[in-house]
Formats: C-alpha cells, structure tokens, sequence
C-alpha cells in the first residue's frame, strides 16, 4: 500500500495466501473445542472434503458463478494486504481464498 506502485492505479497486484488465511468458513478453520484455528493442512484436506461431498456444501463457494470473479476483480482494484482481502470476502460472503487465485490471472 504505502510503495511507489501502491499507489498506482495502473498495476493490479495480488496478495497470495493460504487456506488458514483467508477461509472465511468457521466450519471449516475453527476447531470445536475453543474455537482455535486449526492446521493449513487440516483446513485444506475439510476444504477439499467439502468440495467432493453431495451431502456438504460450503456457503462462500456455492453463490451465484459471478461471485468469485467479481470478487477477484475487486482484489485487483488496488493493492491489499492478507487482512483487506479476508475482510473483502467475509464482507460479500464470498470465499477470499478462490476470488484471489481467480485474480492471478489478472495481475501483473
């Protein structure tokens, strides 16, 4: 944000991070006992599972097909860190984490 091409509006960038980062699905990045978070790899592997399941489905993935893009694009529209881009996908219930791989296509 505060480097010569933040402030920029002609490079789109895009900060990467994983799953424990930027899920926004409690169910799945919580544990049951006091709420901790739990293991990247945990939390990739209930991702997954959730993904493959008939009987789950996860609330931030199965909203219309423009919710990630538009979101992505949104994650483009000037350089966020980690916590901006969470607080973008909590705040359209989109999930964070697949809006900014969609974005790598974009980015520069």
């Amino acid at each position: 944000k505060r480097t010569k091409w933040g402030k920029a509006n002609d490079v789109r960038v895009i900060a990467l991070g994983g799953r424990r980062l930027l899920c926004g699905n409690r169910e799945v990045t919580e544990s049951r006992s006091g709420g901790r978070k739990r293991s990247e790899a945990i939390i990739t592997e209930k991702c997954l599972d959730i993904q493959k399941s008939s009987k789950l489905s996860c609330p931030l993935l199965t909203k219309d097909d423009y919710a990630i893009p538009t979101l992505s694009m949104h994650m483009l529209a000037e350089p966020s860190d980690i916590e901006d881009l969470a607080g973008l996908g909590e705040a359209s219930k989109t999930c964070s984490y697949y809006a900014s791989r969609e974005s790598i296509k974009a980015a520069e």
